[in-house]
């Protein structure tokens, strides 16, 4: 386990082998994990509502189309980026879903960036905790050329950040029951 900049135990692992959680996938990406002290299926509720997305997500703007049959396989979500004639329309897909066992599988279409798969796996830890893994790799376009000494910085930034948001959202979803 590596501590980052704010001391607290946010768990980063740089790759898809994460050595001291339930191995999320064996390809190359990167690999985030943290402790919240909130049970799975409270922070599943707040992964499975497509408009908090660019609430606790790093980078995609607001939710303007979401799918009569989400969260289902296969459904997805349109969300926009950018300003005024810089904005840009994205997709995100599920491609897997368990809640039962608190995983879920996106496909991210980003463009020009190209996509990106990410795996979500919510699992009990402690009594009335969950541990949230989220694993990203490129997987289509320019994105998925690159190196990922290149892409990993990145990446690895911008999904600290979004686990620590979502933790943040959960808190708050809970604190309104």
């Amino acid at each position: 386990m590596s501590r980052d900049h704010s001391g607290d135990e946010t768990d980063v692992h740089p790759g898809g082998d994460a050595n001291d959680v339930q191995r999320v996938t064996d390809r190359p990406g990167v690999t985030v994990s943290r402790n919240v002290d909130h049970p799975p299926e409270a922070v599943m509720a707040v992964l499975l509502r497509a408009p908090t997305f660019p609430v606790w997500v790093v980078g995609p703007g607001r939710v303007v189309d979401v799918d009569g049959a989400w969260p289902g396989v296969g459904s997805g979500f349109t969300h926009e980026t950018g300003r005024g004639p810089l904005k840009v329309r994205d997709r995100t897909i599920v491609q897997f879903l368990d809640r039962d066992n608190g995983r879920i599988t996106l496909l991210a279409c980003v463009w020009p960036v190209g996509e990106a798969l990410i795996q979500i796996h919510v699992t009990p830890h402690g009594q009335h905790g969950s541990r949230v893994v989220m694993h990203e790799r490129p997987v289509a376009g320019p994105g998925s050329w690159l190196p990922q000494i290149v892409y990993r910085p990145a990446l690895l930034g911008r999904n600290l950040v979004s686990i620590r948001r979502l933790e943040r959202l959960v808190a708050r979803a809970e604190g309104h029951r």
